[in-house]
Parts: C-alpha cells; sequence; structure tokens
C-alpha cells in the first residue's frame, strides 16, 4: 500500500538522528555488493588460466589470481561484518528511541483514551514490543540489502557493458520478469499484514484481561472458556498466515525459477553470439559471470520483502498513536500555575 510505504519513508526520515551508524554501513554495503562481480570477474580469469598451454604461466597467473580472491575474501568479509554490524546498531539506537516516543505518547493520553476496548493493556504493550521490533528489522536488514543490492547489479552490468553489451541487454530484458515474481510475493504478504495484526492485537486484549483477573477465573472455574475464546481468536489469524505463507513460498520459488531460467537463457544466447562470430568465449564468460551475481543479487531481495511489508504496516500502527491528539496533557509544563 502506498500509504504505509509513505508512513515508512516518514518515520525513517524523523529518526534519521539516531541512524548516524548507517552512515558507514552504507559505504560498507557498497563495498559488500561490489565485492562479487569483482570476484566473479577474478575467477573468469583464473579459469581461462587453467587453459593455457605453458605451465609456468599458469603457475604465475594462478598465484596472482589466488592471491586477489584471498584479498576479495577479506575484504567482502570485513566489508560484510562492518555492513551488518552497524545497520544493526542504527536499528537498536532508532528503536530504543521509537518505543521511548510511544512510551511518552502513551503517557500523555486522557483516561478515556484507556477506556476503549481497542486500546487494552495488551493491544499497547504489542505496539511497543511488535510494531519497533518490525522497524527494527527495516533498519537493521532491509535498508542494507537494498544498498548492498543494488551496487552488486551496478557493478555487474557496468563488467557486463565493458566487456559485452549483448548480453548485459538480454540480462537487462529478462529482470522485470523476476522482479515482477518478487513484487507478486510482497503483495501476497502486504495485503494481509495489516488484518493479521489487529487480530492478533485483539487476542493479545483477551489474554492481558485474562491473565490480570485470573483469580477471578479461577475461582469461577472458567479456565476452559478462555482458553477456548483465547484459541478461537488465534484461528483467524493463523489461517491467514497460512495463506499468506503459501503464497508468499509460490512467489519466492517463482523468483528463485526465474534467476535459473534467465542465466540458461543468457547463456543459450552467448553461445549463438559465439557461433555467429559477434563475440568470443572470453567475452560471455565476462559478461555472464558478472551479471550471474547479479541476477542472484536480485533474488536475495525476496528474503527481505516480508519484513519491508510488516515494517509498512507497523509505521501505520506507530503513527497511529504518535499522531494521535490528546485532550489532556498532564505532563505538559504549558499552562498557568496558581499561587501556592
Amino acid at each position: 500500500d502506498s500509504s504505509d510505504m509513505y508512513l515508512m519513508l516518514r518515520l525513517l526520515w524523523q529518526y534519521k538522528g539516531s541512524m548516524k551508524a548507517a552512515i558507514p554501513g552504507a559505504l560498507l554495503a557498497l563495498i559488500d555488493g561490489a565485492a562479487m562481480p569483482c570476484f566473479s570477474l577474478v575467477f573468469s580469469r583464473a579459469l581461462f588460466a587453467l587453459a593455457l598451454q605453458d605451465k609456468d604461466e599458469i603457475k604465475r597467473q594462478t598465484d596472482l589470481y589466488a592471491n586477489l580472491i584471498l584479498i576479495f575474501s577479506f575484504a567482502a568479509g570485513l566489508a560484510m561484518f562492518g555492513r551488518i554490524g552497524l545497520f544493526k546498531i542504527a536499528g537498536e539506537n532508532t528503536t530504543r528511541q521509537l518505543r521511548h516516543d510511544l512510551f511518552v505518547k502513551f503517557m500523555m493520553f486522557e483516561s478515556g483514551f484507556f477506556d476503549d476496548d481497542k486500546h487494552g493493556t495488551g493491544a499497547l504493550t504489542s505496539r511497543l514490543a511488535t510494531d519497533a521490533e518490525d522497524f527494527n528489522k527495516i533498519v537493521g536488514t532491509v535498508i542494507s540489502t537494498f544498498i548492498s543490492t543494488t551496487s552488486t547489479i551496478l557493478s555487474a552490468m557496468t563488467i557486463a557493458f565493458v566487456y559485452d553489451w549483448h548480453i548485459a541487454l538480454l540480462m537487462m530484458a529478462c529482470w522485470p520478469i523476476q522482479s515482477y515474481a518478487q513484487y507478486w510475493q510482497a503483495r501476497a504478504t502486504w495485503g494481509s499484514s495489516m488484518r493479521l495484526r489487529a487480530a492478533y492485537e485483539e487476542s493479545g486484549q483477551s489474554a492481558a484481561e485474562t491473565i490480570r483477573n485470573i483469580k477471578t477465573v479461577a475461582t469461577l472455574r472458567r479456565e476452559e472458556t478462555f482458553i477456548r475464546i483465547f484459541d478461537e481468536m488465534n484461528d483467524v489469524p493463523h489461517a491467514g498466515n497460512v495463506r499468506s505463507s503459501l503464497y508468499s513460498s509460490v512467489g519466492f520459488g517463482f523468483a528463485m525459477a526465474c534467476n535459473m531460467f534467465i542465466n540458461a537463457l543468457v547463456f543459450f544466447a552467448g553461445c549463438k553470439f559465439i557461433t555467429n562470430g559477434w563475440i568470443g568465449i572470453n567475452q560471455l564468460m565476462y559478461s555472464l559471470m558478472a551479471t550471474m551475481f547479479a541476477s542472484m543479487s536480485i533474488g536475495m531481495l525476496a528474503q527481505v520483502l516480508p519484513m519491508l511489508s510488516k515494517g509498512a504496516v507497523a509505521s501505520r500502527g506507530i503513527y497511529e498513536t504518535l499522531d494521535r491528539p490528546t485532550a489532556i496533557n498532564g505532563i505538559d509544563p504549558a499552562g498557568s500555575e496558581t499561587d501556592s
């Protein structure tokens, strides 16, 4: 939903001050994303070095490329360590500030707000715990993955265009199919997230009220009644989760199948280009290896799309609290004072 995406972007902008650790993390994410396409180029050259006739030249070149691959492994490891660590720190800092602001807002509301059944203890504590955690994943995982994937795609396409523009254009023409599969997966989880969230808040509120009055429940021997009510409340979101999981798995499987299909198609077309004399085998291998890693990165986005949908829906719930005006603000120091 576009409104949920807008609220998520607004929330990110509002708490940008808590994401300072993400700035060096973004630079490391760019390095991490570019590492694999650069590795593919070195790896392709190493394979061609093995086909040489001169054994001394084979030893010299394979030693060179083995050392380069070792350097790439250290660089990629450090970049990924820094990317994940810094973005996780930024996510925790943002979540801590967000939970503080939500709790302060709860303290500002008039007592009538808490008399509403929709604003029970279970629903509000769920908002503090679940919504803030879903937004944490946006900062700590989704953003870093998008930056890294963008770097991978740009690096791979640069390498592909340098060595052979035929393969690069063919791969780019196939990516919308893979992107559509991921869009389908995202839509499968997006629409149900808001409904499931409301259903779980309702069941959480029922559980909170039951536990708060457990002595009365035990005295009247109504434990089985409230267990049955709680289970019935969870039946609907459970069925929704199962249905959403099936749709999401179909989208994920289709995206992975598209990845293999695109690689096979590009390899087949590349062989035709070679037989027609348009390109050489070196050009095909350099371009194909780079675009294959880019295609794999697009497939990895499918793993974070459910986090994106949940974070966007959580942003709506967060702003339902933050943007709500209060009739009586008990902690606001503004106003007139009487002389004691």
